[in-house]
């Protein structure tokens, strides 16, 4: 929790500009990025990998290094990340607004008011991409319209300042909260809901994993919240949101390591020691897990065994996820670096705060939003 805290703290004392830049990079051929892309950028980043989960998208499309196109859209500075629904960038801003743009353009689509600022973590498609849930920091989750911007319902949640909304199939989740994704009505919810501290669940076949701030892994039944096993790693602290591929949870911790367990049983599997916190989210992408971590380094283990592929020192902590797209890994922190898959090589890189800002990509993989601000 106190990471948490420590984080608001230096993100609120950051929030001095008034406007945001909005960046496309189309993933196309091999330019080099223009320097003017050097912005400052400080909050949560969505990553990729095969399953639902909080904060989350995955992507795939043919290209290799990008060339950038960008258009500007000026606000009351970047509240949460953003989200692409059916062609539509929308995001939540200080200024308590949830703004929408037309992804292709730049044009305004509509503007929410929300009556509140807006929280740190991305909002969540409806599973047809028409509604949009986004959450504020006042804790209420909102149901909006995609294409007209119009309030479908609002209800009052336990805590939302650091959790994105979930939606897989007519459920949204909220941590260890289910609401109907129709009504908002509660299906579920348990204690931990109340004292969330930013984990997010990854949801497989039915099945939900999370971390608890008290260093406790679990799993729940999606549709009924009925617990599962139960997993201590012996220490306490705030954990990653997991991915789950393989047959495997992958989560990291701040006791600075990373964790593969059983996702039938909830055995260890392995697990590997890092020189810093790893709060950022696993992406996992054939047999191979990416990670970043405080010590400065994104790292690519071995999905089966946890045996190290290879490291890239980014130059400054990575407290979040990495974004994965046409066998390109992006991420960082200081530096905004594309590096390959395969092998680490850094393929270009730029100083702009990293990620931190916000990045998501459409669902092609063609297109990578950032948001310096």
């Amino acid at each position: 929790m106190q990471s948490v805290v420590n984080e608001a703290s230096w993100l609120l004392s950051r929030w001095w500009w008034w406007y945001v830049t909005l960046l496309f990079v189309f993933m196309w051929n091999g330019r080099e990025p223009p320097s003017c892309l050097s912005f400052d950028q400080h909050r949560r980043l969505p990553t990729s990998g095969p399953m639902h989960r909080q904060g989350s998208w995955s992507a795939s499309a043919a290209g290799t290094t990008p060339v950038y196109s960008y258009w500007n859209a000026y606000f009351g500075g970047v509240g949460s990340q953003p989200a692409i629904c059916s062609g539509i960038v929308i995001l939540g801003s200080l200024n308590q607004n949830i703004y929408a743009f037309n992804a292709t353009t730049g044009a305004s689509v509509w503007t929410f008011p929300a009556g509140a600022m807006a929280s740190y973590s991305a909002p969540a498609c409806s599973v047809d991409e028409q509604v949009v849930f986004s959450t504020t920091t006042n804790n209420v989750l909102f149901a909006i319209q995609v294409s007209t911007g119009r309030a479908l319902w609002n209800v009052s949640v336990p805590s939302s300042t650091y959790v994105a909304p979930l939606v897989v199939g007519d459920l949204v989740y909220l941590y260890v909260l289910a609401l109907n994704a129709n009504t908002g009505a509660v299906v579920w919810s348990h204690a931990e809901a109340s004292g969330s501290s930013g984990q997010g669940l990854a949801v497989v076949d039915g099945v939900a994993y999370y971390g608890s701030g008290g260093g406790v892994v679990r799993s729940l039944n999606a549709l009924s919240g009925a617990v599962g096993w139960s997993y201590n790693i012996g220490s306490s602290g705030d954990m990653s949101t997991p991915s789950v591929a393989n047959g495997l949870v992958f989560i990291g911790s701040q006791d600075n390591s990373i964790y593969a367990i059983d996702a039938s049983t909830g055995s260890l599997a392995w697990s590997h020691a890092t020189g810093g916190w790893v709060l950022s989210t696993p992406a996992v992408v054939n047999g191979v897990v990416y990670f970043g971590s405080n010590d400065n380094y994104i790292y690519a283990l071995e999905a089966t065994s946890g045996q190290l592929v290879w490291r890239v020192d980014t130059q400054a902590a990575v407290m979040y996820g990495v974004v994965v797209a046409n066998n390109i890994l992006y991420g960082g922190s200081s530096h905004f670096t594309a590096m390959d898959l395969n092998n680490g090589n850094v393929l270009w890189s730029f100083v702009s705060g990293g990620c931190g800002g916000g990045c998501t990509a459409n669902g092609s993989g063609e297109r990578l939003v950032v948001l310096p601000d």
